[in-house]
Parts: C-alpha cells; structure tokens; sequence
C-alpha cells in the first residue's frame, strides 16, 4: 500500500488534481482479489470511479470490448462490433469502450504485440459512420469525470 501511497502523492503533485478514475493494466482488478480489495480501496478514499466495477455511489460505468459481448477474438479487424452488437451496449446508461487507436511508428511496430490494430480502431472512431450513430443514438462522450454520482 506504500507504494499506492507514494504514487497518489505523486500524482496530486503532478497533475494538482485528483485522477478521473482508476483502472488497471491487463484487468488486474478483475482477476486478483488484492489488487481489487486496493483499488476499491484508493477509488474510494479518493472519492472516483474504479473501471468495471461499483465504488462509493458512483453510477455503474459498464467496460465493453469483445470478451463481454461474446464475439471471438479477431472476428473485427476494427470496431464495427459496437454497431452489429449496438442494443447490448446501448442497454447501459454509461459504458466504456476499450480501445486503443493509435498512428504505427516504428516504436509501436517494433514493441508491441497490438500494432496494426491501433489503426484500424483509430480509423473506426473518426469514420463518419461513428459520429452518425453516436447522434442517431443521442450517445454523449463524456469522461470519468463526468460520471455522476447515484440519485438517492
């Protein structure tokens, strides 16, 4: 917990605010219990969101990408999903869809596993065919900053 402590401190001291919202790298808070009992933890003592599960009285924000709406690994090259499996994830009031666009440099092409990806999901986010259904839905982009707390 030192360590949480530490790079809290760093934080407020960097960012002089407190963070959005915590999440985890490669669903630690989904798949170990301490780093789950920790995070609750800290997103709460702080007050914000923790990604994909309920802490404080903060609405649920639901984490979609393939693996919850039950598509295959590798069936989309990029986010048409979100369009074929629209009622599923338009059923929640706040959702977060992971992705993670990006332009290819060598960087990226040299030292990660998920290179070609990041351009086709950045492709898929820009494309007019997202603004339309974002507005035929009346989907507002928002941030964890914006995620309310529950009406009591």
């Amino acid at each position: 917990m030192k360590s949480l402590e530490r790079n809290t401190i760093a934080f407020f001291a960097y960012m002089k605010k407190k963070p959005s919202h915590l999440d985890s790298h490669l669903f630690a808070t989904d798949i170990y219990p301490a780093a789950w009992r920790a995070a609750t933890q800290l997103a709460e003592e702080l007050d914000i969101p923790l990604r994909n599960h309920d802490t404080g009285d903060f609405e649920h924000v639901a984490f979609m990408w393939e693996k919850p709406l039950n598509i295959p690994y590798g069936q989309y090259q990029n986010l048409d999903y979100i369009f074929d499996y629209a009622s599923d994830i338009l059923a929640y009031d706040y959702v977060e869809i992971m992705t993670h666009p990006g332009y290819l440099d060598s960087f990226i092409l040299e030292n990660s596993t998920y290179s070609k990806p990041r351009a086709y999901e950045l492709a898929s986010l820009v494309e007019p065919k997202m603004r339309q259904f974002l507005n035929k839905h009346n989907v507002a982009l928002i941030s964890y900053h914006d995620v309310p707390k529950k009406k009591k």
